[in-house]
């Protein structure tokens, strides 16, 4: 469940224990789980049904995660949509990610597919840039 928080960035799954409650729930933590960090301490309480949706929505299929795709990944959308085209240009049937299940059928559109959160965010801001700089527009002739 931790790594479906940190892997969605998805505040929704979780309700947030005011912080008397919290710490009076740790008394409640199994001793193996204390062990595991925090104290036992956990400031929240999980959506089971929201976990089992965010899995579903993640299995067997590439995907970048929201944390990475609002915290790091939009800062260069050009540069990085341009790696995601470079990869696409292999022939691939699979996918062995580093982590979760692997390896997972998927070939260059799948790979894609994971990145069009990009795709808008590249157009955007390249209105930002000085004319000069811009990419050509396409012609029709």
């Amino acid at each position: 469940r931790v790594a479906l928080f940190a892997l969605f960035f998805n505040p929704g799954g979780i309700t947030v224990k005011e912080l008397g409650d919290a710490l009076r729930d740790t008394k409640l933590t199994p001793p193996a789980l204390r062990k595991l960090g925090w104290g036992g301490l956990y400031p929240w309480d999980w959506d089971a049904a929201s976990a089992e949706r965010s899995f579903s929505a993640i299995q067997d299929r590439p995907f970048v995660p929201p944390v990475l795709r609002e915290l790091i990944l939009d800062r260069q959308p050009e540069a990085t949509l341009d790696f995601a085209r470079r990869v696409a240009r292999w022939r691939f049937t699979r996918i062995i990610s580093a982590h979760l299940n692997a390896p997972i059928k998927a070939g260059p559109a799948d790979w894609m597919r994971a990145w069009y959160f990009l795709e808008d965010k590249a157009l955007d801001l390249e209105k930002l840039l000085p004319p000069p700089l811009r990419r050509a527009e396409p012609t029709d002739g």
